[in-house]
């Protein structure tokens, strides 16, 4: 072979060599994902959690199914020290001490708290979406210019309404519940509308006693009783009952209709109401977060205030 040959094979070589060990060009690399962390305030198995987290990956996975999604549970329906608050925090503090997160979904009072005390520590300039949040006021979020989302609006006195209507009989209500920071709020709320029905209802609010004492009362109600659910409820032992169990065992003795305000009882014992759904709370903040993902600034996005409730039986 020629000598010229030779050079221009050698040549042909480097020429490839150097191709395939140049650094690939900026606009050719591959963009890393956006991520969002979804931090819940209780476990994985509760409903109501399952329910919201439903709504949320149905909507990434159908809109921006590019995004990546870390789900936290942080647990606080089982555990409320304070103590154990702090060791959240140390956990969170090292499991994403390397990890920048591009948004933030938290479902429920105990995240939002959470994070409105921890968030500029743990995730400092993350934007955060909330969902599920009970009785919202703007005090809660005063100042705090990466926070937005929508809220949980209890739909008690609609779904009050239509039980009358339905049962046109009915003078006492009763309202049952464990000693929880939820059923004190929810309760709170029962009183304030309680006092429009005064001259027609008298309310019974029958406060931390388990599910066999319960079911115990409820069996020696009089016909002209109706039971409204709004809150968790737990066994013997303290043991929480899932919404479902606990719905379930109360339909089992009743004699009389029974209420609620979120989907997660229906087909569980209740007649039904105007229903809070989960799904709609993960999915509204999914929304909001993926607008922020597109560039749009949190401070440009208003809270929705109204709870997208609806009439079901």
């Amino acid at each position: 072979m020629k000598t010229g040959n030779y050079s221009t094979i050698l040549l042909l070589i480097i020429v490839i060599c150097a191709i395939n060990i140049s650094p690939t060009p900026a606009s050719c690399r591959e963009t890393p994902p956006q991520t969002v962390l979804v931090l819940h305030s209780y476990h994985r198995q509760l409903s109501w959690v399952k329910s919201i987290e439903n709504g949320i990956l149905t909507y990434f996975e159908k809109e921006t199914p590019s995004v990546e999604l870390r789900f936290e549970y942080m647990d606080t329906k089982r555990i409320t020290e304070p103590t154990y608050f702090q060791m959240l925090y140390e956990h969170y503090r090292f499991k994403f001490k390397d990890v920048k997160f591009d948004v933030i979904i938290c479902s429920d009072n105990n995240a939002l708290n959470f994070l409105l005390e921890n968030n500029d520590k743990l995730f400092p300039g993350t934007p955060v979406v909330f969902c599920g949040i009970n009785n919202f006021n703007d005090a809660m979020i005063a100042g705090e210019k990466l926070f937005t989302g929508t809220v949980e609006g209890f739909s008690f006195k609609e779904t009050l309404d239509v039980a009358i209507k339905l049962h046109p009989g009915t003078k006492n209500i009763y309202f049952y519940g464990d000693n929880s920071p939820t059923y004190h709020a929810n309760k709170a709320l029962v009183e304030q509308i309680a006092d429009k029905y005064k001259s027609d209802l008298k309310f019974h609010f029958i406060d931390n006693i388990p599910i066999k004492q319960i079911q115990n009362h409820i069996r020696n109600l009089d016909p002209d009783s109706l039971i409204l659910l709004g809150t968790t409820i737990r066994d013997e032992n303290g043991i929480l009952l899932s919404f479902e169990k606990a719905t379930s065992m109360m339909e089992e003795v009743s004699s009389v209709p029974i209420y609620g305000c979120w989907d997660f009882y229906l087909d569980h014992g209740i007649v039904g109401g105007n229903l809070i759904n989960g799904f709609s709370q993960g999915e509204i903040a999914s929304r909001i977060a993926n607008r922020i993902l597109s560039g749009e600034s949190v401070t440009d996005i208003p809270v929705i205030r109204k709870s997208p409730n609806q009439y079901m039986f």
